[in-house]
């Protein structure tokens, strides 16, 4: 399909085309404003050990036993806060925005990164704001459990005071395209499917009757080979004189009816003996130059039949025989015009004497 056929099809329906267009973008316009806005939150705390296990290098916390690094001890704790349970209490409490706590790939400190997704800003203000102090809850409880000096406790401290509150609206505007998209399509076919239901159709060519006239019919067409009970077989149709009533045309007369020469035989090709020799050239020449010569001078059935033809070769010869150019016992008919001659006939004017021979000039 072109490029300029779909065009001009638009352009010919404009008013179907410009009412595509505007609900085109109505539908946009209405995904990107019913798309809510996705709040995004983030904080990040660290754990920082305790002055005196600092200064003395003595280790009392268990949690201060995985190398003095706390990398350990940050990723458990973020799988504390991350439990059902967790959430479960959380929204309780008010925090109702999705959050996931991780460590950064690109911090080699025990750093703690806290981050909060939802509909809602303040939702997800709260949700970071009760993570975090809940993870310095936890911190205390499992050293508690653990049975740590409160001097030996190491605490958790923020990096940054306040929630860092970001707005995405990435799902706005996917869903705006996606609703742009689809309206175009369905306009650009809908426009087409009209356009085609809607054009005047051309008629369909009426075929010429196979008779020679414009005005006569021509014969019906022969049955097929299912042989519907519709339609009449081929012997049972009338002929076609008789089907539109012209009268019927005369047989033409046999060959045999028409007078024959006097002294001439019939030697067509069906009333030959099927005999082993063929029409050669010779044989036609012969053949021709006896039924050009008078009746009286014309050779007998049996006299064609057993004449020899010059161009087939002899089976008892090697080679087939050849005349020479110079051969002068062949008789050839050369017409001559001697009307003063004593010796022409009456009734033809060729010397048929072989050559060679003493005759007048």
């Amino acid at each position: 399909m072109q490029l300029n056929g779909p065009l001009a099809i638009l352009l010919r329906r404009w008013r179907l085309t410009a009412v595509g267009v505007i609900v085109t973008l109505v539908a946009a316009i209405g995904g990107y404003v019913a798309t809510p806005v996705s709040y995004e939150g983030s904080a990040q705390v660290f754990l920082l050990p305790s002055a005196t296990s600092a200064d003395t290098g003595k280790v009392d916390n268990p949690y201060l036993g995985f190398g003095q690094a706390l990398r350990i001890t940050a990723e458990v704790l973020s799988r504390l806060v991350s439990t059902a349970e967790a959430v479960d209490e959380a929204a309780a409490q008010g925090a109702t925005a999705g959050y996931m706590v991780g460590i950064p790939t690109d911090a080699a400190g025990p750093v703690l990164n806290v981050q909060a997704k939802g509909p809602d800003r303040a939702a997800v203000v709260t949700t970071v704001n009760y993570v975090v102090t809940r993870l310095g809850a936890i911190l205390d409880e499992e050293q508690q459990k653990g049975g740590a000096p409160r001097s030996s406790w190491f605490v958790l401290n923020k990096i940054t005071q306040s929630p860092l509150v970001t707005v995405n609206q990435k799902a706005r505007y996917t869903r705006a395209v996606l609703a742009l998209a689809v309206c175009s399509l369905f306009t650009f076919l809908g426009v087409l499917l009209f356009d085609r239901f809607r054009s005047p159709r051309p008629a369909a060519a009426v075929p010429a009757p196979p008779g020679g006239d414009a005005g006569r019919p021509g014969p019906p067409e022969p049955a097929d080979g299912l042989g519907y009970p519709d339609r009449p077989g081929r012997s049972e149709r009338p002929d076609y004189a008789d089907h539109l009533g012209y009268p019927a045309r005369p047989d033409r007369p046999e060959r045999s009816d028409r007078p024959e020469r006097p002294g001439y035989e019939d030697v067509s090709r069906a009333s030959r003996p099927a005999t082993a020799d063929r029409a050669t050239p010779a044989r036609a020449t012969a053949d021709r130059n006896d039924r050009d010569a008078p009746p009286a001078a014309r050779p007998t059935r049996d006299e064609r039949r057993e004449r020899p033809a010059a161009d087939q070769p002899n089976i008892f010869e090697p080679a087939p025989q050849k005349r020479s150019e110079n051969d002068t016992e062949r008789t050839y008919r050369i017409p001559l015009r001697r009307p003063n001659a004593p010796d022409d006939g009456t009734e033809s004017v060729f010397d048929r004497r072989p050559l060679g021979t003493d005759r007048l000039s």
